[in-house]
C-alpha cells in the first residue's frame, strides 16, 4: 500500500517539476544576453584568456564576415543541451543574414554538458563529424582532466581555425591537445598491442584464403568510427532578426544568422 502511494506521489512531482523546469529555462533565454564573442556566465576563463580569445573570435568576424561564439552557464536551468543551444543561436541570430555563417560553443556547468552548434552557411565546412571529433579531442579531452579554462580555449581555436583556413585566413594561433593525449600515443603498450593486433589480422587473413574461405575475419569490414551529434533539424523554432530586433548585436558581429541544426553534443 506504502509503496504504491509513494510510487504514485513520485509521478506527481516528476509532471509537476517538468513543466516547471521548462517554464525556467525559457525564462533563461529570454534573460541571456550576449558580451560580444564570449559570454561567460559561468567564469570558466581568466580575464587574461578571455581578452586573448577574444581578440581571435573578434578578429575572424573582421576578416571572415563569420561569427563563432562561445557561451559558459552556471546551468541551463532544466533546458536540454540541443534544444537549450539551438534556441539560444536562433535568438541571438549568430552569423550573417543569409550568410548563416556563424558557429557556438556552449558549455553548461552544473548538467556536465557542452554543444557545438553550427549555421547553415558552415554545415559543409564543419560536418557532424568533424564537431564529433573538435568535442572529443580537444573540449572533453581537457573537461576530463577538470581543466575547464583549456577545454573552452582549445574547443573555440580549433573551430576558429577552422572557419579561417576555409575563408583563406591564418590565425596566428592554433589549438593544442592535452598532454596525456601524446603520452597515451607515444605510450610502448599501445604499440606493441596495435602490432600484435595488425599481425593476428595478417595471419587469419592469410589463413582464411588457404583455407577455401572457412570462418574467421575473411571478409568482413571495418569502417570507420563516426560521430554524431545531438538532434536533427530544429525546423519548427528557425527564426531570423537576431538580438536586437534583427539589426544584430554591433560588439559580438551577430547578424540575424540561422541554425541548421548540426553540430555535437557530449558530456564529461
Amino acid at each position: 500500500m506504502y509503496r504504491r502511494i509513494l510510487i504514485l506521489l513520485c509521478g506527481w512531482a516528476l509532471l509537476l517539476s517538468t513543466p516547471l523546469s521548462a517554464a525556467t529555462s525559457e525564462q533563461l533565454i529570454a534573460q541571456l544576453e550576449p558580451t560580444g564573442s564570449i559570454t561567460d556566465r559561468a567564469n570558466l576563463l581568466s580575464s587574461n584568456t578571455e581578452q586573448r580569445l577574444r581578440g581571435i573570435l573578434d578578429g575572424l568576424r573582421a576578416k571572415t564576415g563569420a561569427s563563432l561564439v562561445v557561451v559558459t552557464l552556471p546551468s541551463m536551468q532544466g533546458g536540454q543541451i540541443d534544444d537549450f543551444t539551438n534556441r539560444l543561436f536562433e535568438k541571438w541570430g549568430v552569423g550573417e543574414a543569409g550568410k548563416d555563417n556563424g558557429v557556438m560553443l556552449l558549455i553548461a556547468v552544473k548538467e556536465r554538458k557542452m554543444r557545438i552548434e553550427v549555421g547553415y552557411g558552415l554545415e559543409g565546412v564543419i560536418p557532424d563529424g568533424r564537431a564529433g571529433q573538435i568535442r572529443d579531442q580537444y573540449v572533453l579531452a581537457y573537461f576530463k582532466q577538470n581543466q575547464m579554462k583549456k577545454g573552452v580555449e582549445a574547443g573555440a581555436l580549433a573551430l576558429a581555425n577552422i572557419v579561417a583556413k576555409h575563408y583563406g585566413v591564418e590565425l596566428a594561433q592554433q589549438a593544442t591537445r592535452p598532454q596525456s593525449s601524446k603520452r597515451d600515443r607515444d605510450n610502448p603498450l599501445v604499440f606493441i598491442f596495435f602490432s600484435l593486433f595488425v599481425v593476428f589480422v595478417i595471419y587469419s587473413a592469410i589463413r582464411n584464403q588457404g583455407g577455401g574461405g572457412g570462418g574467421g575475419y575473411g571478409g568482413r569490414r571495418y569502417g570507420r568510427r563516426r560521430y554524431y551529434g545531438g538532434g536533427g533539424y530544429y525546423g519548427g523554432s528557425s527564426s531570423r532578426g537576431g538580438f536586437g530586433g534583427g539589426g544584430g548585436f554591433s560588439s559580438g558581429g551577430f547578424g540575424g544568422g540561422m541554425s541548421g541544426g548540426g553540430g555535437a553534443s557530449g558530456g564529461w
